[in-house]
C-alpha cells in the first residue's frame, strides 16, 4: 500500500497507485481546460497569478520541481476555478515533494487570494523531522548463494551500501544505493542480477525507516558469439581480433570496459558499445554485442599547459586511423616545454590474430633538467599485446645520444637495445581503482658491438590500491631499477634514473636527484622508490590526501642516501584518472613545493 495506516506506514516508491491517481487528476484537469477554453477567452482576459513559496531551503529545490502551478502562468484560459483546482493540486504535489525528501510528517498548507491586479497562490511548508533510516536488511537469492566466494562478496556489498543506519532518508538515495548493490553484484558472473523485491517501511511516530533489499542473481552468465555492428571502412576483423572474451567464459563487467576501451583507443571509432545479452533463457552463451561508430581518419589537436614538472608547454598532435586506406595508425606529436621539446610518431598495423599489433616508432628529443643536457635521436619495431594503458611488448630499438653534464665536454653515447615489458593488472577500475594493483616490469640489454658500452637494464614498478571503508582510499606505491654495467660511462642517459617530481618523489624539484656531477645532477645507475597515501573522499568527485615518498636515484648501493616527502593535497576525480594538487615538504632541502599531476604514472 501507498498510504500511511495507523502508527506505521508502507513506503513503496513509484507506486502504480500514486502515480495512476494523478494521471487521472491531470486528465480530469485537461478535459476542463479543453471544455472552458473557449469560453473563458472569449468573456474575458486571463486570470494573472503568481507563486510564492514559504519551503524551507532543504525542501524549496525539490518542491519547486513537483509542483506544477508555475507552470501554467501563460494559460490563456486561466480563471479562478482552474487556479484553485491547481492550488490543490499543488499541496499534493509539495507533501510528495517532501515524502521523496524523506519529511513523512511534512504539513502543506495553499491559499488563493487577491492581491491588486493580480492573484496569489502561497504554498507553504512545514517539513516537521526528517526520517533516518533505522535498519538495513540486504538480503541476497539464486544461484549466487552456491558460489564459493559468495559469502565474501556478501560482505563486500553490504559494506558498500551507500544508505547505512543512521543516514538521512530520501528518495533519490533509496535508488541510488539499490542501483549501485545491483551493479556490484552484476559484476562478475551475473549479468541478469536484479532487484527480486525492496521495501522501505515508514514508522511516522519515530522518524525512523527500516530498508529491505533482495538482490537476486539470476543464473551464472557465459560468452557465446560476437556480433559486431557498425563497421563500414574499417574490416570488422579490427573488432574480432582485439576481442579477449573466450566463448564458453564466466562474464565480466570489467573485461566488457576493457574491450571498450581498446576499441576506443584505437582512434578508428568515435563510439563503441560493448554489451552481453541480458536474457537470462541465453545465460549459457549470451551474444556479445558491439555497436561502433566509426571516426574521422585525420584529427589535429592543440593544446597549451603548465607542470610543475617541466613548466609551460605547447603540444599539437597529428593522427590519421586510415593511413593509406590500410587501417594503419599513425600517431605524431610535437612538444616544446620549459625543460623538454621533442618530436615523435608511430605507426600501428592492424590487429593481428588473437589481439597483438606491430608498432613503428621514432623520436627527436632536446632534454635541460638540472645541468644534464641531452639530444637523442631513435627509432624502433615493437610487437605489442594487451588491454593495458600500457600494454606488453617485445622490442628492438637503435638510440643515439649526445650529452653534457655541467661544464663537462659532450659526450656521444648509442646503443642497440631489445627490451621485454610485461604488463599486469588487477583492479576495479582502469582511470580510478579503489582496490587491487596494476604495475610493469622490463628487462632489457644492449647488444655488445652494437652500442657503446654493453648493459643490462631492469625497472619494475607497482601500485596497489586497498580501500578504507566507504570513502577513504589507501594507495601504495613502490619503484625499482637497476643498470648493470661496470660503469655508467658510455651509457645513454635514457636508460639510466633521476627522481623528484609531481608523480616520482615529492618535495623536489623535477628529476633533481641522482648523481651529483661539477654542479649538476647527471643519471645514474640504481632507483628505488616508495609511497603511501591516504585519500578521504568528501564527496563524489572532491577529497583530500595525505602523503609520505621516500627514495633515492644512485650510481653505487653504498651512496644510496633516503629523500623523503610528506605532504598534503586536494584530489578531484575525472575520466583520466584522479586530478592531483599537492603541497609537499622535501626533507633533504627544507623547501615547500606545490605539484600538479593527473592519473598514474606507468
Amino acid at each position: 500500500m501507498c498510504s500511511a495506516r495507523g502508527a506505521t506506514a508502507v513506503a513503496r516508491w513509484a507506486c502504480p497507485g500514486r502515480r495512476f491517481r494523478r494521471l487521472v487528476r491531470i486528465i480530469a484537469l485537461l478535459l476542463l481546460i479543453v471544455g472552458s477554453a473557449g469560453a473563458s477567452a472569449s468573456a474575458h482576459a486571463a486570470l494573472v497569478y503568481r507563486v510564492a513559496f514559504d519551503v524551507p531551503p532543504e525542501l524549496r529545490a525539490a518542491v519547486e520541481r513537483d509542483v506544477d502551478l508555475p507552470r501554467w502562468k501563460d494559460y490563456p484560459g486561466m480563471d479562478l476555478e482552474l487556479l484553485r483546482q491547481l492550488a490543490e493540486d499543488a499541496r499534493a504535489q509539495a507533501k510528495g515533494a517532501a515524502d521523496t525528501e524523506g519529511f513523512f510528517s511534512a504539513r502543506v498548507a495553499t491559499s488563493v487570494e487577491e492581491d491588486g491586479a493580480q492573484w496569489v497562490v502561497r504554498i507553504a511548508v512545514e517539513p516537521g523531522e526528517r526520517t533516518h533510516v533505522a535498519s538495513v536488511d540486504i538480503r541476497f537469492t539464486g544461484p549466487f548463494l552456491e558460489n564459493p566466494d559468495a559469502a565474501e562478496r556478501m560482505r563486500a556489498i553490504r559494506a558498500a551500501w551507500s544508505l547505512p543506519p543512521g543516514a538521512a532518508f530520501r528518495q533519490v538515495d533509496w535508488a541510488r544505493a539499490k542501483e549501485e548493490a545491483v551493479r556490484l553484484l552484476a559484476m562478475s558472473k551475473y549479468a541478469a542480477a536484479h532487484i527480486g523485491a525492496s521495501e522501505a517501511r515508514i514508522d511516522p511516530d519515530t522518524r525512523a525507516a527500516a530498508l529491505t533489499v533482495e538482490l537476486a542473481s539470476g543464473p551464472v552468465f557465459r560468452y557465446g558469439s560476437l556480433e559486431v555492428l557498425g563497421t563500414n571502412r574499417y574490416p570488422r576483423q579490427i573488432v574480432e581480433r582485439l576481442n579477449p572474451l573466450k566463448q564458453g567464459a564466466e562474464y565480466s563487467e570489467q573485461e566488457l570496459a576493457l574491450f571498450r576501451r581498446r576499441l576506443l583507443e584505437l582512434g578508428q571509432f568515435a563510439t563503441v558499445e560493448v554489451a552481453v545479452d541480458r536474457d537470462p533463457a541465453q545465460a549459457a552463451a549470451a551474444p556479445v554485442n558491439v555497436a561502433v561508430i566509426e571516426g574521422q581518419a585525420k584529427r589535429i589537436d592543440t593544446s597549451v599547459g603548465f607542470t610543475t614538472d617541466a613548466g609551460a608547454r605547447f603540444r599539437l598532435d597529428y593522427s590519421d586511423a586510415d593511413l593509406l586506406d590500410q587501417a594503419w595508425r599513425l600517431r605524431s606529436q610535437l612538444s616544446l616545454e620549459q625543460k623538454i621539446q621533442s618530436v615523435r610518431a608511430s605507426v600501428d598495423s592492424q590487429p593481428l590474430a588473437g589481439g597483438a599489433w606491430n608498432t613503428l616508432l621514432g623520436r627527436l628529443e632536446r632534454k635541460d633538467v638540472e645541468g644534464q643536457t641531452t639530444q637523442s635521436a631513435s627509432v624502433g619495431l615493437a610487437r605489442q599485446w594487451g588491454l593495458e594503458r600500457l600494454p606488453s611488448a617485445l622490442s628492438v630499438s637503435w638510440h643515439n645520444e649526445r650529452q653534457q653534464v655541467g661544464d663537462t665536454p659532450k659526450d656521444t653515447t648509442w646503443a642497440t637495445f631489445v627490451d621485454y615489458r610485461y604488463t599486469f593488472r588487477r583492479a576495479d577500475d582502469i582511470a580510478s581503482p579503489r582496490t587491487g594493483y596494476q604495475g610493469t616490469f622490463n628487462l632489457g640489454a644492449a647488444v655488445p658491438g652494437l652500442s657503446s658500452r654493453g648493459f643490462v637494464r631492469a625497472t619494475a614498478k607497482l601500485h596497489g590500491f586497498v580501500p578504507v571503508g566507504r570513502n577513504g582510499d589507501l594507495a601504495l606505491r613502490a619503484e625499482a631499477g637497476h643498470v648493470l654495467a661496470s660503469t655508467r660511462e658510455g651509457v645513454p642517459a635514457e636508460f639510466m634514473f633521476r627522481t623528484g617530481g609531481d608523480q616520482t618523489l615529492r618535495g623536489y624539484a623535477f628529476e633533481s636527484i641522482g648523481l651529483p656531477v661539477n654542479g649538476a645532477v647527471a643519471s645514474a645507475r640504481w632507483l628505488a622508490l616508495a609511497s603511501v597515501e591516504y585519500t578521504q573522499w568528501f564527496s563524489e568527485l572532491l577529497g583530500g590526501a595525505v602523503f609520505y615518498d621516500i627514495g633515492d636515484a644512485f650510481d653505487t648501493r653504498d651512496a644510496f642516501s633516503a629523500k623523503s616527502g610528506v605532504g598534503v593535497g586536494l584530489r578531484i576525480r575525472s575520466p583520466i584518472g584522479p586530478f592531483r594538487v599537492d603541497v609537499a615538504y622535501g626533507e633533504a632541502t627544507h623547501q615547500l613545493r606545490l605539484h600538479f599531476s593527473v592519473g598514474f604514472s606507468f
